[in-house]
């Protein structure tokens, strides 16, 4: 069963999606570094997102990020996020 949360409550669902997904995403970038398909990567996702990834990624995964671009690119074009993934700007 549900329990109801009321207006005082901390329960926030949009929240807890962002942090399920946040260790989905954090487990699938550790099985694809053990499985040796990583070897260096750009982590590019809206600031907030950014800080709720990071404490959740193992050390050894955290040491392959190459570059880190703390941007919502949710809408941008391939060629935007390129340019955000391989310029030094």
């Amino acid at each position: 069963s549900q329990a109801r949360h009321g207006a005082a409550s901390d329960y926030d669902p949009h929240e807890v999606e962002v942090e399920r997904f946040a260790k989905q995403l954090s487990r699938r970038l550790d099985t694809e570094r053990r499985r040796q398909r990583i070897n260096e990567f750009v982590l590019i996702a809206a600031p907030r997102f950014l800080g709720v990834l990071r404490p959740q990624l193992s050390r050894p995964t955290r040491e392959l990020i190459g570059r880190e671009v703390a941007r919502d690119l949710t809408h941008a074009t391939d060629a935007r996020i390129l340019k955000a993934a391989f310029s030094r700007t």
